[in-house]
């Protein structure tokens, strides 16, 4: 299977899609993103505080992520409990969420703006075509728990994880197998499923594009805030430790272990 940087690619298509046209700024559309880097911990923070599955996502992951060589699942079928069928009232409310915890950290932009943007699908339709091109889909929590801690190391890192190809199945395979064993998880409802893959999809892309931008504009100040803050929300709210972990074939494993 042939795949390509999560980052690389998909950054420069989705900051093209929400930057505004004219000369670029900081900000585009509902989207203020030196205000995202600042406060990109805080965001993570209240979407989780008030996700009633989240306690469950955020333990499948922990345990599931990081692995040592050689321990990884070959091959791990689909699991059932994995996917989830995506309804309106879910999205809506996954979204209203977000647009609040959004607005707490963007003070010059209006909650409606935010809502809106999230709303219209583009950073959500960014991330599908990326999974898609990996062989994997939006309605299915290990891939799309896959790429969003992906994304996550590789904005954290500043690394490329296009080299590792394999790693993307070892992690896809050990979240799978983790899912499998654990009964809190197999009580999660499609409803609960898709509120967590709603935020991890738009936690995931606004990194991305916050990124982006503040290299757009050269802002190295603003990048270190957005690294510091990706890596201490992924730790507090999601139980991994991105900067001990690198990225290979085996998916995730300790930064000391060759």
């Amino acid at each position: 299977m042939q795949m390509t940087s999560l980052h690389s690619v998909l950054g420069a298509a989705l900051l093209a899609a929400v930057l505004t046209v004219p000369a670029p700024s900081a900000s585009a559309k509902g989207f203020d993103f030196p205000a995202i880097a600042t406060g990109f911990s805080d965001i993570t923070q209240t979407v989780s505080l008030e996700s009633d599955s989240h306690d469950v996502v955020s333990g499948v992951l922990s345990r599931a992520a990081v692995g040592r060589v050689g321990r990884r699942p070959v091959s791990v079928p689909p699991n059932r409990a994995a996917g989830f069928v995506p309804t309106a009232s879910a999205t809506r409310a996954a979204r209203e969420r977000l647009a609040t915890a959004l607005a707490a950290v963007q003070p010059a932009t209006s909650r409606a703006t935010i809502l809106r943007e999230l709303n219209s699908g583009v950073i959500q339709a960014e991330f599908a075509r990326q999974l898609r091109a990996a062989r994997m889909t939006t309605h299915d929590m290990a891939d799309v728990m896959t790429g969003f801690l992906v994304t996550a190391w590789e904005v954290t890192s500043g690394k490329d994880t296009a080299l590792q190809e394999l790693g993307y199945n070892a992690l896809r395979n050990a979240l799978r197998a983790e899912m499998a064993a654990d009964p809190a998880w197999q009580a999660l409802n499609s409803a609960q499923k898709q509120d967590a893959a709603e935020t991890m999809t738009v936690l995931a892309m606004l990194a991305l594009a916050t990124r982006e931008s503040l290299v757009l504009h050269k802002d190295s100040a603003r990048q270190e805030q957005l690294r510091n803050g990706v890596r201490d929300a992924v730790q507090a709210h999601y139980g991994v430790d991105l900067s001990g972990v690198q990225f290979t074939e085996a998916g995730f494993i300790p930064t000391e272990v060759n």
